[in-house]
């Protein structure tokens, strides 16, 4: 039975988050599962509820961790832990997961075929269905990195097959939400979410970390979620530096439960708002606040690239455009 140490971040939606526990354990029977869990001061009762199962270690918040805040000190107290697990499940406490969804998960993780052809990596990109990049662009379009899947990059592979793989998800109509992330562009930060056709592989940069199983000695010895960011892309990042180590990231060819996208509605994307509420909601930890995205567009798309494409989402917003 493979021990998984799940880890995620919450606050104030008690009644997902025990629901969501619920259904990987009771979904899950032949995985043994313990969770470490950031509570940012939930004022819900979500902490007292954590603290009663005994499955959970509970970590409590400052109250202004948001999503990568609370995700690195999660990330940060697993590798203090003095006994080993087989995988790392990172996760957000609002997937209704399937059940025998991780189950599945794990056993891509410890198939061990013959993968001489493939141990090129991202050389081979894999099968994306076009009805999926459809729904993909559909339902999510997300900014901001790129890494090149061909040859030459300079990045180390391993030699070994271990895998870090992404759990997709999907809305409620069964259009992916989210899942793999690939770079569409060496230059300017673009990306494409995608998931496996059934039944083949898809390689990726990067991930939404809604769901994705690591194992235990690529996680022991990976990065932190770094600390330039607060909320958004933390997890984005996360998964490049793992990559750029050299490690495999796949997505899976099913999804593994339902994960509802973020509306743009309320929010900086909402083209219904005024100019000036648009751009104070962008420079909230929520929004894209412009020194975490020049700092992440830098970081892997170069100076130059960062100095444009800063400046692209206020000029949509000064257009009454879309971002």
């Amino acid at each position: 039975m493979s021990r998984i140490l799940g880890i995620f971040t919450c606050f104030n939606r008690k009644e997902k988050t025990l629901k969501c526990l619920q259904s990987l354990q009771s979904g899950n029977p032949n995985l043994d599962f313990h969770f470490l869990a950031v509570d940012d001061k939930s004022t819900d009762g979500t902490a007292d509820a954590l603290a009663a199962l005994p499955q959970v270690t509970l970590i409590s918040g400052s109250g202004n961790l948001y999503y990568t805040g609370g995700m690195r000190i999660g990330i940060q107290e697993a590798r203090k832990l003095s006994e080993a697990y087989d995988y790392v499940l990172l996760f957000n406490d609002d997937v209704e997961f399937y059940s025998h969804a991780i189950e599945r998960l794990a056993n891509l993780g410890e198939y061990r075929g013959k993968r001489s052809g493939e141990q090129a990596a991202l050389r081979q990109t894999g099968p994306v269905t076009e009805k999926k990049q459809a729904d993909a662009k559909k339902g999510r379009k997300t900014g901001g990195r790129q890494t090149d899947m061909k040859a030459g990059t300079g990045r180390p592979i391993r030699s070994d097959n271990n895998r870090i793989w992404v759990g997709a998800t999907c809305d409620r109509q069964g259009r992916l939400s989210y899942g793999g992330i690939r770079k569409k562009s060496r230059f300017r930060p673009s990306f494409q979410i995608l998931m496996a056709e059934e039944g083949k592989q898809a390689l990726c940069h990067t991930f939404n970390a809604n769901c994705v199983l690591i194992p235990w000695e690529i996680f022991r010895t990976g990065p932190d979620m770094d600390e330039h960011f607060r909320h958004s892309l933390g997890d984005f990042d996360y998964g490049l530096q793992l990559w750029k180590q050299g490690n495999e990231i796949a997505v899976s060819d099913f999804f593994v439960g339902i994960c509802e996208d973020n509306p743009p509605d309320g929010t900086w994307r909402d083209t219904r708002l005024s100019r000036r509420e648009r751009f104070r909601l962008k420079e909230q930890p929520k929004g894209l606040p412009a020194g975490e995205w020049f700092y992440f567009i830098h970081k892997y798309f170069g100076f130059f690239s960062a100095c444009v494409y800063t400046a692209v989402p206020y000029v949509k917003i000064l257009l009454g455009r879309p971002t």
